[in-house]
Parts: C-alpha cells; structure tokens; sequence
C-alpha cells in the first residue's frame, strides 16, 4: 500500500496535475488562432463605429478559461472551436458589409489555419501542433520569448478582467488592451522590442486589476483582520468550497443560511475567514484540509459535496464523480453545473450524503493581517535596518508547498542569524527575526503589503531577496512588476510547463536577470557572501 505525509504531498508531482497534455497545448494554439482573427475584426469595426460590447467581453471570458480550466471532453473542445469559428465568419461578414456601406476598403485577414465542415477533433488539433512547430522556428530567441510570454500575460490579464466582473466592474481599457495585444500577433514580423512595449503594458494592467479587485473585495464583504480559523469538523452535513472565488463562497452561504448544512473553505477560499461579512454566518464552519494543492486528497475524504467555483485551475481527472459541482462555465465530465446561484441540487445531494459523523478538533490557524499593526512592525524594520542591526531582507511569496520547497526553506530559515530579517507569506518557523503574513495566495492583499513594505524599505534596496515559490498565471506579471520598480535580486522555483515552457522560462530568466532557487547552502552564499 502507498503512504505517503499529507503535509508534505502536492498533486504536481504525485499525479502530474503540473504536466499539460499534448492536445491541450494544440488546442490552445488553435484557439489563438481563431482569437487573433476576431480580435482583428473587432478592431477594424470598431474603427468604423461599430462596437459590441458582450462579444468583447465573451472573447475575454474565452481567454481566461485557457488559464482556468485544465480538464475539458472532446465535445467541449470542439464546442469551443466551432463557436468562436463562427464568430469569425460573421464578424468577417459583418466588417465586410459595413466597409461596402461606407466606401470603406475590405481588408482580409485569413485564418492561419484551415477548417472544414467534415474535419474532426484529431485533424484541427493536427493543425495546432504543426502551427506551434513553425512558431518554434522563429530565428530570435528573445523575439520567441516575448510571444510567448505575450500570450502569458494576455492570458492572466483576461482572467483579471473577469475576476473583476464577478465584483460588477467591467474593465473596458484592459479589455481593449487584451483584444490590441492579441492583434499585434497578425503582424508577420514583429520588433523584439514592439513585444517587450506590448507585454509591459500588460503586466501595468495586470497589476491594477489586483488593486481594483483588493478594493472591490472590501467594499463587497468588509474590512479585513487578523484571524484564528477553525479547522475542526462537526458533525453534520456538509459542503466544501474550493478554488479561489469569494463572490461564488458568499452566494452560496446567503442561500443555506437558513439551512442545516455546515459549509467548509477549501484551498485558496481559506482568506474568506479574514472578511466581516462571512464572520456573520453561523453555518460557515472553518476550513478542511492542510495544504492548497493537496486536492485530491481532500477532496477524497471528505464525506459531503464539493463546489469548485469559478476560475479554479485544479486537476480533477483523478476524481470519482457524482458529488461535484461547478459555478463555471466549462463543466467538466462527470461534475453538475449550477447555473443562476441555483443551489438547490447541491444542497440536497449534501443532505443525501454522509456527512460528518462525529467532531474532529484540529488545532486553529491564524491568517490575515492587522494593519496598523503591520505598519508599526515594519517602521521598527527600518529602524533595525538603518541603523546596521539588519542587514539583509528576504521576502518569501506564496508556495505550492511541494516537499522540495519545504525542504529548501526549512533549512534556509534556519540557517539564517539575527542580521537577516524575513517577510514571509507562506513558510516559516519560530524566530524573531521572521514575519509571517498568511493571506493564503490573495495577490490584491500582497501587492497592498508590499507596498506598505516598500514606504519604509525601498524596493530599489540592493539589500532586498524576492524568493517567487509559486509559479501560477500571476507569476510572470509579479517578476516583471518587481523588476520595472527597481528590485535587485529575485529567485524563482521551477515553473510548471501549465503556465509557460520551460525553454521559454529559462530565456525569460536571462532576459530579466532572475536567479533559479538551487540550494539553501548555495543561494545564502551566493546573497549573503
């Protein structure tokens, strides 16, 4: 029989959630394809007064699921393939008729690709793969670079876009800045530096998306504090909510608050506990499960139904179906979607189901952050740092928690004396020369203390170490940020080739001076002297 420490497992590794499947890949190209035509069309109609705004929005949307989902049926792809297939032929009639109208002249602009009513999955997707190989020959390595992490940001802005939507705000600029990003790439031959302008200006948005999204998050559901959250299990029915969207958690709690079922936080949903308003709820129990990526394990054990909320990126392909449910629009096979805030069937399957049969205590963790409180812990920083008792600031971001990573910082942080001193939003041990701020993986809340960070410690400061332990769509934009404002040292973690190819990673890495994380013994050598 296999064990293994449930603190110590992430589903990267032990199931290889952190691999993408081949025609996943070329799937994505063709639907590059498709969504650098429309974005073309949409342009040129635009130029001509004719704007639409739900189709930009949709287009958007359709972005930000390319970074979301990661488990889609044949019959999803092709779904997917022939809608936005069809948005480009009438988009194409559409421009083409109105520049008649006007006296406008047609401009064309091909699908790099060929379809064919009577072509399949296999043969679309053969195509994907063979346009992704002519993409590889580009002769510029830094020209590769750049579209490809040109796509990245794309991708991560589209999915800020609609986070915020969620909120009620619809972001028109970035929306335009996304569809003009995605245009650039109908040009044959596209300057290094063109990219590298077009990907900054990205990243810019990218950032304040997180800051509208921190200031939405606080006027939908209160102000924020330091808190201790149960992850003690009662006995009863019960839900679990995973993924990362607030507003889906909160829709779900208004309608069972009359009900006898005990709602639990999963993953990244764990920061909800630090808002008022989901304080006021009786029947939102605490969180269940130790570790954010330890999915399937959790979701394995635990013995009522389970929500994925929207824009979640997990792997649930390893999972037996029939108690899964899903805000999202794609709906993996297997799992029940629940449309309009309609929560019925999901309640009663958890009425249906087990439940917690008995109480289980576990110890309560603390998260969140007060922020007077911060303020004044890093005013003494600067104290300590300005007059030579600290000597060098290290800050750690959120984690997978894989067991390298684990390892690497345990022994890290214990090698380190009294001259360094450590902000850390994910591992960490008891010195007083560590600060330890849990805002599980909430970027709007880090890019907030951060800044408040740097209003007493410059960025600019060559004694400052960014350690980047968790390579997500949000990672690209977080290095390139720091590096626009002037940080010196940063090291990352090996990056799954879900969110960029490793090639790709390693130019980019060169490109912005990014160290890779080696060893506890080596990295402090080498920045500590």
């Amino acid at each position: 029989m296999f064990y293994f420490n449930k603190n110590n497992y992430n589903e990267c590794t032990g199931h290889g959630a952190c691999s993408i499947d081949p025609s996943i890949r070329s799937f994505q190209e063709v639907m590059l394809a498709l969504f650098r035509s429309i974005a073309f069309y949409i342009i040129n109609l635009e130029r001509l007064n004719y704007k639409n705004n739900e189709l930009r929005l949709k287009i958007i949307d359709e972005l930000s699921n390319l970074v979301s989902s990661s488990v889609y049926t044949d019959e999803q792809l092709m779904s997917m393939i022939s809608y936005n297939l069809y948005i480009y032929k009438r988009l194409k009639s559409k421009y083409k008729r109105v520049c008649k109208s006007q006296g406008v002249k047609f401009k064309e602009l091909k699908l790099p690709l060929k379809f064919t009513s009577r072509m399949n999955l296999a043969e679309i997707l053969t195509q994907g793969q063979h346009w992704l190989a002519e993409k590889n020959k580009i002769s510029k390595r830094a020209q590769k670079c750049y579209v490809e992490l040109l796509f990245v940001a794309i991708k991560s802005v589209s999915l800020g876009i609609m986070k915020l939507v969620d909120y009620g705000y619809i972001d028109d600029k970035a929306i335009s800045q996304v569809l003009n990003s995605i245009n650039l790439m109908n040009s044959r031959f596209i300057q290094s530096t063109k990219l590298r302008n077009a990907v900054l200006d990205l990243v810019a948005s990218d950032i304040k998306l997180w800051k509208q999204r921190r200031e939405a998050q606080i006027d939908a559901f209160g102000k924020v504090s330091k808190t201790s959250v149960k992850r003690t299990t009662e006995a009863g029915k019960a839900i679990l909510v995973s993924g990362s969207n607030l507003m889906d958690l909160y829709h779900l709690l208004e309608a069972t608050k009359d009900e006898d079922v005990n709602i639990y936080s999963h993953g990244d949903l764990l920061i909800a506990h630090v808002f008022d308003k989901f304080k006021r709820y009786p029947n939102f129990k605490g969180h269940f499960g130790n570790v954010g990526e330890n999915y399937l394990y959790d979701y394995a054990t635990f013995p009522g139904v389970i929500l994925l909320t929207k824009h979640g990126s997990q792997n649930i392909e390893h999972l037996i179906r029939g108690r899964l449910f899903t805000t999202d629009d794609i709906v993996p096979k297997g799992v029940e979607q629940v449309k309009n805030k309609n929560y019925t069937r999901l309640v009663q399957a958890a009425k249906n189901a087990k439940g917690f049969t008995k109480r289980t205590e576990l110890d309560s963790i603390s998260i969140g952050f007060n922020f007077d409180e911060l303020d004044n812990q890093f005013k003494k920083l600067k104290e300590n740092f300005e007059s030579g008792k600290i000597k060098n600031i290290f800050v750690i971001g959120t984690s997978n928690f894989s067991s390298e990573q684990i390892d690497y910082f345990e022994g890290m942080l214990r090698k380190l004396d009294s001259s360094t001193f450590v902000v850390s939003f994910s591992h960490h041990i008891n010195r007083e020369n560590l600060l330890f701020i849990d805002v599980v993986n909430n970027f709007p809340m880090q890019i907030i203390i951060l800044e408040l960070l740097f209003k007493y410690i410059p960025i600019t400061d060559d004694k400052i170490t960014f350690f980047l332990t968790k390579c997500d769509a949000n990672t690209l934009s977080s290095i390139i940020n720091l590096k626009q404002n002037g940080a010196k040292h940063l090291y990352l973690s090996d990056c799954p080739p879900t969110v960029i190819n490793p090639e790709i990673i390693k130019l980019f890495q060169r490109l912005y001076d990014v160290n890779s994380m080696t060893t506890p013994s080596n990295d402090l050598k080498v920045i500590l002297g």
